[in-house]
C-alpha cells in the first residue's frame, strides 16, 4: 500500500487473469485504508462470479466470510455475528437438503428461472413446515439472490417479488405463576443430584455446582436476563447506588457471550445495554459469588450445557419430590427463555401496573425488549437508569418473595 501525491492511499492486486490492477481507497487515513485493503483481500477470493446455486449458497454458509457481513464493517449497516451464524446455518442446511433430494443446486446462476425458485421454496416447505426456520431460510434465500443482482452476477433475481413461507401460529406460552417460581425459589434442594457420589471430592464439587444452579435460576428469575448475559457476569458490574437517601444494588448488563461456543464476550443482544435494580432478596444469594476483583466472572466455565443439565435436574427432583405446581403444563416447559417470559407477564398482570406505579415502557426497558416502533434517537432519550426502574424491582421481590427468607436459610446452610 502507497500514498500518492493527491494524499490518498492506494494498493496493487492481481485480477483473475493475472494482471496487476491499482485500487485506489478514496481516504488519506492509513488505518481506514489499511482496513479496506484487508476487507478486499477478504472478499476478492468471494466475489469471483459463482457458477451455480451452490457456489452461491457456499459464500453465505462461512458466518466469518459472510460478505454482507465483511461489508457491514465497511458501510456502518447492522449485520450483527449471530444474525451471520444464523444466516450460515440455514445455508448449509439448504444447501444439504438439496443435494440429498435434487439436482437444482447444480443449475447454473444464469439459467435460473422462476420456476426453479418456486421449486426451492416447495422443498423448504416440504422439509421444515410452515415453521420460522423455513420462513427465514427461504428468505435468506432470497437475499443471497438480491446480493448476486447487486454484483452483477445476475442480470436481476428471479425471486422478486416471491412471497414469504407463512409461519403458523405457533402455540401460545404459558408463563409459570408467581406462586409456582416462588416455590422453586423455597426449595433449593430441587437442584441437588440424585445418584450417590463416588467419593467425597465428588460430592463437595456436586455441592458448589448445585448452590451455583440454585444462585442462576434466582438470579434468571428475578431479573429475567437472558443466559448469554447472565453467564458472562462479572463482579465489577455488580455496583452500588443511593437514590432519595435509599441505597439499593443494581446490575449493568453490558455483556455477553455472543458465539456459538461461547467463547466469545461481546455486547448483550440488539447491543442494547442497561442497568437494571435487584431486590435484597438476589442481592442476598448473590453476595458469596462476588469477589473483589472486578473482571473476576461470577460463575466461571458456565456453558450452555449446564443450563440444560440443571433445568432437567430440577424437573426430575421435583417429580420425585412429589411438588405440585399451579401449572404443571408451564413446568414441563421450564426454561432461562421460559423464565424471562414469565417475569415480563407477572410483573404486567400484578396490581402495580394498574395503580401507575410501573408502566410497560419500565418492564420493557427492565428486559430490554427491542422496540421495533422506536427509532434510536427515540430509545437514547427513553433510557433509564437504575434509580428509575427501582419501582420494577419492588414488584418483582413482591410477587416472588412468598418464600424466599426460608430458601436463603435453607441455601446458606448446604
Amino acid at each position: 500500500m502507497y500514498q500518492q501525491n493527491d494524499g490518498l492511499w492506494y494498493f496493487r492486486y492481481k485480477d483473475e487473469n493475472g494482471k496487476w490492477r491499482t485500487y485506489s481507497t478514496h481516504t488519506r487515513d492509513e488505518s481506514v485504508a489499511m482496513e479496506l485493503e484487508n476487507h478486499f483481500k477478504l472478499t476478492k477470493d468471494l466475489l469471483r462470479n459463482p457458477k451455480t446455486i451452490e457456489d452461491l449458497i457456499s459464500i453465505f454458509s462461512d458466518s466469518k466470510r459472510n460478505p454482507e457481513r465483511l461489508d457491514s464493517k465497511i458501510t456502518g449497516k447492522s449485520y450483527g455475528e449471530r444474525h451471520s451464524e444464523e444466516v450460515a446455518r440455514n445455508m448449509r442446511d439448504l444447501l444439504s437438503m438439496l443435494k440429498a433430494k435434487s439436482m437444482v443446486w447444480s443449475i447454473k446462476l444464469n439459467k435460473l428461472t422462476r420456476l426453479d425458485c418456486k421449486l426451492i421454496m416447495t422443498m423448504i416447505h416440504k422439509e421444515w413446515g410452515n415453521t420460522s426456520k423455513a420462513n427465514k431460510m427461504f428468505s435468506q434465500f432470497k437475499r443471497c439472490l438480491t446480493y448476486a443482482s447487486e454484483q452483477g452476477w445476475l442480470d436481476a433475481s428471479p425471486a422478486i417479488g416471491m412471497s414469504d413461507i407463512k409461519v403458523e401460529q405457533e402455540k401460545e406460552v404459558i408463563p409459570m405463576t408467581p406462586n409456582d417460581i416462588a416455590e422453586i425459589i423455597s426449595r433449593p434442594n430441587l437442584f441437588r443430584y440424585s445418584y450417590p457420589a463416588c467419593n467425597g471430592k465428588t460430592e463437595s464439587l456436586r455441592e458448589g455446582r448445585m448452590e451455583e444452579d440454585y444462585t442462576m435460576f434466582c438470579l434468571l428469575a428475578y431479573t429475567g436476563m437472558r443466559r448469554a448475559e447472565a453467564a458472562a457476569l462479572t463482579s465489577g458490574q455488580i455496583c452500588n447506588g443511593i437514590y432519595r437517601g435509599r441505597t439499593f444494588h443494581y446490575i449493568e448488563v453490558n455483556r455477553a457471550f455472543k458465539d456459538e461456543s461461547w467463547n466469545e464476550i461481546g455486547k448483550p443482544k440488539w447491543n442494547l445495554c442497561r442497568s437494571i435494580p435487584i431486590c435484597e432478596e438476589l442481592y442476598s444469594i448473590l453476595k458469596p459469588y462476588i469477589k473483589k476483583d472486578p473482571e473476576a466472572p461470577l460463575f466461571p466455565g458456565y456453558k450452555k450445557t449446564r443450563f440444560v443439565q440443571f433445568f432437567e435436574r430440577l424437573k426430575d427432583n421435583a417429580k420425585i419430590d412429589g411438588v405440585i405446581f399451579e401449572d404443571e403444563e408451564a413446568f414441563a416447559m421450564l426454561s432461562p427463555h421460559k423464565l424471562r417470559h414469565a417475569l415480563n407477564t407477572n410483573l404486567l398482570a400484578e396490581q402495580g401496573v394498574e395503580e401507575g406505579k410501573v408502566s410497560e415502557n419500565m418492564v420493557a426497558e427492565y428486559l430490554s425488549w427491542e422496540h421495533q416502533d422506536q427509532s434510536k434517537m427515540q430509545r437514547r432519550y427513553t433510557h433509564m437508569v437504575a434509580s428509575r426502574l427501582l419501582p420494577v424491582t419492588d414488584l418483582i421481590s413482591k410477587i416472588y418473595s412468598r418464600k424466599i427468607e426460608s430458601s436463603i436459610l435453607t441455601v446458606s446452610a448446604l
